[in-house]
């Protein structure tokens, strides 16, 4: 019930479906097994999952993106924002990245790259070819850094933090037209399947993952181009001022017609929040067949 078979029956298939292209790329995989993949590692401190530390450690980072977002604005580096906030290369957004957000937003979006890390250091051991995820040789590379410093006696979380980063923006930075194909979009079509539901989500539930992604990206490479802590000597370490350091990162990874993630990304958010206009979504709510289970998004709650 979780393997995906491509009849390759257009007719049947929504406008939806067949711009995410999922039914086809996802073709003879369990999304069953995909989906397991991106599971919370055990915090058993007797038994620990040593994949916890890099989950914990995705969180710093992204706490660590976010406090530089937020070390533009009190620097009054508004016009960086505004520039973040923008998918051209041409001109800024009229209105800038906002550092208003819900905490709970920040936990669920930083959940998604805790689970994309899970998924390819996970992914790493498929020798039966059960996953179907494509990496560069530079990705194995840096994943396999992060699995030698997990190895460690003493892990130094400051270092595993910064292979952690590296790793992230080698993903963030593939090119469409590498021989492997994008191991990051490929997660993102794992995220459009609700096991519980056992089916593919609507544009009205999944654009808000697609906007969780596109936040990510944009504050990653925002803090990978101008680092916080530089920002107080930045005069004396480099010639470029801020705003043009950032450019030649935004320019090319965070804007539409580029041949990177945040172009497909984009776009299909782009066009799922003109998909979902006047459609009545899936109700988040269920019943088991004796009524005795109320189900909320696909799980009991007893």
């Amino acid at each position: 019930m979780y393997e995906i078979h491509d009849q390759g029956i257009l007719e049947e298939l929504t406008p939806w479906m067949r711009r995410t292209g999922w039914v086809g790329r996802f073709d003879g995989r369990n999304m069953k097994v995909l989906n397991d993949l991106l599971s919370e590692p055990k915090r058993n401190v007797e038994n620990r999952d040593k994949l916890r530390f890099v989950w914990e450690s995705v969180e710093r980072m992204m706490k660590q993106c976010w406090d530089s977002v937020n070390d533009c604005w009190n620097r009054d580096w508004k016009l960086i924002l505004h520039w973040l906030a923008s998918d051209s290369k041409t001109e800024p957004d009229a209105a800038p990245f906002s550092i208003y957000m819900d905490r709970k937003t920040r936990k669920r979006y930083t959940g998604y790259w805790q689970q994309f890390m899970m998924f390819v250091l996970r992914g790493l051991d498929d020798a039966d070819d059960q996953y179907g995820i494509e990496y560069t040789e530079l990705q194995k590379r840096a994943l396999g850094e992060i699995n030698r410093e997990l190895w460690e006696d003493d892990i130094n979380e400051v270092e595993l933090d910064k292979k952690v980063t590296t790793a992230s923006l080698l993903f963030i930075q593939h090119r469409s037209f590498a021989k492997r194909r994008s191991a990051l979009l490929y997660f993102s079509g794992v995220l459009g399947f609700h096991v519980g539901w056992k089916r593919w989500k609507g544009p009205g539930d999944y654009t808000t993952i697609l906007a969780g992604l596109q936040w990510i990206l944009r504050i990653v490479l925002l803090e990978s181009a101008i680092p916080k802590d530089d920002r107080d000597e930045w005069d004396e370490k480099y010639q470029e001022d801020p705003l043009q350091q950032f450019r030649q990162s935004h320019d090319i990874f965070l804007v539409t017609g580029e041949p990177y993630p945040y172009d497909q990304i984009h776009s299909l958010l782009n066009y799922g929040l003109r998909a979902s206009i006047n459609v009545i979504t899936r109700s988040r709510i269920g019943w088991s067949a004796d009524e005795s289970i109320l189900y909320l998004d696909g799980r009991p709650n007893h």
